[in-house]
């Protein structure tokens, strides 16, 4: 992904020239690239873990169920210190809890033991990427290209640590020739809505989304990323109704719960309903920390005046723009 930081030391005409430049490219194509057979359901450059009877653990990971996969993880690393597979779930585990030094470790040692994945590149890339460690960040990503020619985030991080390095001749070139789709073409709408959105292009990238979701309403993990969308334009009941919707085909998804209750909570001042949605956290996961913390402000808010009030003027505000809107 690109960072922020990194990204400003472009002058702002280079940052726009940059922009429409891409921005042409990803439609100007002719072609369709496709996705590697070895991306596995928890996300995008991802590698299947091969050993099945550890895939549950990665199902607890991408579903936000951290607190629990960490102690089976610990535990299983014990006795499979040098486990390539072991070693991958703890590196996915441990950077999407924020634990990066241990992460990088972790996929310091599957890049070790398995020299031909693609995923350790990718995410130490990213990682290193938003250390400000550009070099590195770009050296890992084009050895990650180098293993996964048709891999899309393999290339994202690519174009991202050139940006970072300011290369922008080149990123564009690489940018050519990975998104070489067509705008019906929700996959390519969706990876355009990415970079967009990390370019800090939201209004784009929202757009973008939207009509990728349209072409393909089944693929929910996209509501979750339009919800984030959403949320980041100030869009919160619109953010709310995605993952709501996300909430209905995947009931039990502590991600996505969480994300509806904190917006209900932070975002809409809806206290009653947010506690309803941590209470279902707390049922599918009894130790859940955000739902457990979430619980306790509630019932900090609840005897607070102040609170009440920005409740009270919220609402105001909210039934003001509906009226506006008839």
């Amino acid at each position: 992904m690109i960072c922020k930081s990194g990204f400003n030391r472009c002058p702002p005409s280079k940052i726009g020239l940059t922009v429409l430049i891409l921005v042409g490219l990803f439609f100007s194509c002719s072609a369709i690239i496709g996705l590697p057979a070895g991306v596995s359901a928890s996300g995008p450059g991802e590698s299947t873990i091969s050993d099945p009877s550890l895939r549950f653990l990665d199902r607890l990971i991408d579903d936000g169920s951290y607190s629990s996969a960490r102690m089976k993880i610990e535990k299983l690393k014990q006795d499979n210190l040098r486990d390539p597979d072991v070693c991958l779930l703890a590196g996915r585990l441990y950077r999407k809890i924020g634990l990066w030094s241990l992460s990088i470790v972790e996929y310091e040692t599957v890049k070790n033991l398995k020299p031909g994945l693609a995923e350790p590149y990718i995410a130490l890339s990213e990682m290193h990427l938003e250390s400000l460690s550009v070099e590195i960040s770009l050296a890992l990503a084009r050895e990650a290209v180098r293993l996964a020619p048709n891999e899309v985030r393999a290339k994202e991080a690519l174009i991202a640590a050139l940006i970072a390095n300011h290369n922008v001749k080149e990123a564009q070139e690489v940018l050519s020739k990975t998104i070489v789709g067509n705008r019906s073409d929700p996959e390519m709408l969706y990876l355009s809505s990415s970079i967009h959105r990390k370019m800090g292009d939201v209004e784009t990238a929202q757009k973008e989304l939207e009509k990728a979701m349209s072409l393909r309403p089944e693929n929910i993990n996209w509501l979750f990323d339009l919800c984030e969308i959403y949320e980041a334009n100030g869009e919160y009941d619109a953010a709310r109704k995605a993952v709501a919707r996300y909430v209905e085909v995947a009931p039990e998804s502590i991600k996505a719960l969480s994300k509806l209750a904190e917006l209900l909570e932070l975002r809409l001042y809806e206290l009653e309903s947010a506690g309803q949605v941590y209470d279902k956290l707390l049922l599918i996961e009894p130790d859940n920390a955000i739902a457990l913390a979430g619980k306790e402000r509630i019932e900090k808010k609840r005897k607070d005046f102040a609170s009440f009030v920005k409740r009270c003027i919220y609402r105001a505000f909210n039934w003001l723009a509906t009226l506006g809107k008839q």
